[in-house]
């Protein structure tokens, strides 16, 4: 948990953020991307949601 962004300008007042690390050894990408929905989802008691997971990342 990082707290004190109330000291930048342009974040609104009780900002605050999570860092996350991960090894790549200890979590594939798609165990980290449902890690990433449960961090922000708005619902207490984790309802899944219906069409809205994220797509396959393509790579170039």
């Amino acid at each position: 948990m990082v707290e004190g962004l109330d000291n930048i300008d342009w974040l609104p007042k009780g900002s605050f953020a999570i860092l996350t690390r991960m090894h790549h050894a200890a979590v594939d990408g798609t165990a980290a991307a449902q890690l990433t929905w449960a961090l922000h989802d708005l619902d207490a008691r984790g309802k899944k949601r219906v069409g809205r997971h994220p797509g396959k990342i393509r790579q170039s």
